[in-house]
């Protein structure tokens, strides 16, 4: 099955146990990022579809519902059997996860590493197990 990984890299923070190329980077820099993104696929000579669309990083689940849908827009063979986004734990809202399904975002990946309070603080992560059973239910919907 053929496939695209996007890589975001920016995140609110970084995470003790993550090795990904991302960090807590100057926010202006994410809009020129998203457009030369934007513009690498539009230029890339497509001799195949992708079936599948997965959003890594980082933490792209930080990413404006219209700059998503610009970016995703600039890929081929929608709808994809297949869309998904990575999602930190508190950055769930209803207004971003109907943006996500607008922009084409079948499935989410939520970063949970535990959802016990003590394992939880020891990777830095900032959110609760109530937090992540609110966002869990809301992302049902």
């Amino acid at each position: 099955m053929a496939g695209v990984y996007i890589s975001y890299p920016f995140c609110a923070q970084k995470c003790t146990y993550c090795n990904f190329a991302s960090g807590v980077l100057p926010r202006e820099l994410e809009p020129r990022y998203l457009s030369a993104l934007r513009r690498e696929i539009e230029r890339h000579p497509w001799q195949w579809q992708p079936e599948t669309v997965y959003l890594g990083g980082g933490t792209p689940s930080l990413i404006d519902g219209d700059a998503l849908l610009a970016l995703l827009n600039a890929l081929p063979g929608r709808p994809w059997l297949e869309a998904t986004m990575e999602v930190a734990p508190g950055t769930v809202s209803a207004e971003r996860a109907h943006a996500w399904h607008a922009c084409g975002i079948n499935r989410i990946s939520l970063g949970v590493q535990s959802f016990v309070g003590r394992e939880i603080a020891r990777t830095g992560r900032k959110h609760t197990a109530q937090i992540l059973a609110h966002e869990v239910a809301m992302l049902r919907e």
